[in-house]
């Protein structure tokens, strides 16, 4: 899944900031050490994966959201126009 999203999401059509691009890989990694490894995830590594993925969720919520809006209106567009301002992290 973190391919497709990147390639697609980050890097072809630019609709997130590229800061996003290592969330889904960086939290895995966490992940797999964390069940797979000897050594345990420290707080601070917790704390920082928590706040990539707030930004992660906070970044693809406001497109979802969006997205609906414009359904929802009347004559509104099947698919969001080009040129959006990427999402996730604040310029």
């Amino acid at each position: 899944m973190q391919r497709p999203f990147v390639g697609q999401f980050i890097n072809r059509r630019k609709r997130y900031l590229p800061e996003l691009r290592e969330t889904l890989v960086r939290n895995l990694e966490l992940r797999q050490a964390a069940d797979y490894r000897p050594r345990s995830v420290s707080q601070a590594q917790a704390e920082r994966a928590l706040q990539r993925t707030r930004r992660f969720v906070e970044a693809t919520g406001e497109e979802v959201n969006q997205r609906e809006q414009r359904r929802d209106e009347p004559g509104g567009p099947a698919h969001p126009a080009r040129g959006e301002r990427a999402r996730g992290v604040d310029p």
